[in-house]
């Protein structure tokens, strides 16, 4: 990734912008994100080319090509393409764009139909939606994570919540008729110590209807604050509440 950068930014006075975009679309295809369609509906090879060493922007970013060592808006990007040998910082929200960085992005608030690719660490103060975020340093994330593939290169925390997929709690579930069957349990971790059991399929968490693995991990995620929830589960006919400590 970050050889990736290097060879687009440092080595280069104008960037393959083509190859962004394939590099894009290989990172959207491997990560079998599903629901990016504000990506797909912009056309960034038609936008101005900005080739700058330092862009502080007063306004919002939209539709623009930008090559540079640093990058800042005091409000939106919108349906950009950046380049970034620097930080790249928004004090309000990315949407339909793509950033590659070698430096820090920091988002203020929610990145929406977004793809960024860091070599460093990644700040966004909300949530992240149908969205790609692959950092070789650290993802913080002040809110949700929902229908995106967000990836650390460093087992930190992400935000106050934790990044972590279900796993990380000693679970694996898959989707079946009535909710999610537990296929397998690490007796070491959290909820491999519940009282829960293989072939238990999991309706709820704390009255909260759980149909996909996606929603699974986001309704563990938003409570672990609380450090406790409590799991609706059909255990070969018979329903049963079991209470779980999430604390890890």
């Amino acid at each position: 990734m970050d050889l990736f950068i290097d060879e687009l930014v440092l080595k280069k006075k104008e960037p393959d912008w083509k190859a962004i975009q394939r590099f894009a679309a290989i990172i959207l295809h491997r990560c079998e994100t599903k629901g990016l369609r504000g990506l797909e509906r912009v056309d960034y090879l038609k936008f101005p080319v900005s080739s700058v060493k330092q862009l502080h922007e007063p306004f919002a970013l939209a539709e623009k090509r930008i090559l540079g060592e640093s990058v800042s808006a005091k409000a939106a990007i919108t349906g950009c393409l950046i380049v970034c040998a620097g930080p790249v910082q928004s004090e309000s929200h990315l949407m339909s764009s793509i950033i590659l960085a070698t430096g820090k992005v920091t988002i203020q608030s929610h990145v929406l139909n977004s793809i960024i690719v860091c070599g460093n660490d990644v700040d966004i103060a909300s949530h992240v939606k149908n969205s790609v975020v692959l950092a070789r340093g650290i993802v913080k994330v002040g809110s949700f994570v929902r229908s995106s593939a967000v990836e650390s290169g460093k087992e930190r925390p992400l935000g106050r919540f934790g990044f972590f997929c279900p796993s990380q709690l000693g679970i694996d579930v898959e989707a079946v008729k009535m909710g999610l069957r537990v296929r397998r349990l690490d007796a070491n971790k959290v909820l491999g110590r519940a009282g829960l059991e293989a072939g238990d399929v999991i309706l709820q968490i704390d009255k909260t209807r759980v149909a996909t693995p996606e929603a699974f991990r986001d309704a563990l995620r938003g409570r672990l604050l609380n450090g406790e929830a409590t799991l609706l589960v059909d255990r070969k006919g018979n329903i049963r509440e079991v209470p779980v400590k999430l604390a890890r």
